[in-house]
């Protein structure tokens, strides 16, 4: 464990679900939660987010950071998004709830 990770965990997953179900579900390789600075650093992620009528987009990155307790994701390496651009377009103008 590096400085300052409190706790590892390899095959994460983390799950949002909302009243209409699954928001988005996050994996990653290997968690390493650093509870001082509120941050989970996260290796060989997978993000999968709905968009609606069950459809959504992929997002894979080598690494990357989420911001405990809220939705503030950080991606760091051969970024890949697949999916529809404009249903992801629209959820990022929404406000922050």
């Amino acid at each position: 464990m590096g400085s300052g990770i409190d706790v590892e965990i390899e095959n994460f997953k983390l799950e949002n679900k909302g009243e209409e179900g699954k928001n988005w579900e996050l994996k990653a390789d290997l968690a390493q939660i650093d509870r001082k600075n509120d941050l989970t650093h996260l290796t060989n992620i997978e993000l999968w987010m709905a968009t609606g009528d069950n459809k959504g987009f992929h997002i894979t990155a080598d690494s990357g950071t989420l911001k405990n307790g809220n939705e503030d994701f950080d991606f760091v390496g051969h970024v890949k998004l697949v999916g529809e651009l404009k249903p992801l377009m629209e959820r990022l103008q929404k406000p922050a709830q």
